[in-house]
């Protein structure tokens, strides 16, 4: 008995990084969502750390320019195509109208978190 409440312990400590990682993940899309350059600067960051499986695609989007937000605050990545991508998800978004996006703004200190991050090596190990 000792042994299997042991094992849930350990099964529990291990799940908890991951809850507070998605966390993590849900303020910095919020933070990207905002509109003001010093949250949107932190969302980088905490999107850099929070290993969400689509966090070096949102940073790439970003310092390429082609991070959309809408004005309920949802994010997406315009394609080369012209179409566009949920940000959290990387699904296709075809009900997306570019009319009603606008890009995700950045400074000179959003471009360096940017940059800082997409340099990071726990944003290339992501979730593993």
């Amino acid at each position: 008995m000792r042994r299997l409440f042991g094992l849930l312990i350990i099964a529990l400590l291990a799940l908890a990084p991951v809850s507070g990682r998605a966390d993590d993940a849900d303020d910095a899309f919020a933070a990207l969502a905002s509109g003001n350059f010093e949250t949107i600067r932190h969302g980088v960051g905490l999107l850099a750390f929070s290993g969400h499986p689509q966090a070096l695609a949102v940073l790439s989007a970003l310092q390429a320019g082609r991070l959309y937000v809408r004005a309920d605050h949802a994010l997406f990545t315009k394609t080369d195509a012209g179409g566009f991508l949920d940000a959290t998800t990387g699904k296709p978004a075809p009900d997306v109208m570019a009319s009603g996006v606008k890009p995700v703004r950045m400074n000179n200190p959003v471009r360096g978190e940017v940059e800082a991050a997409l340099g990071s090596p726990q944003l290339l190990l992501g979730d593993s």
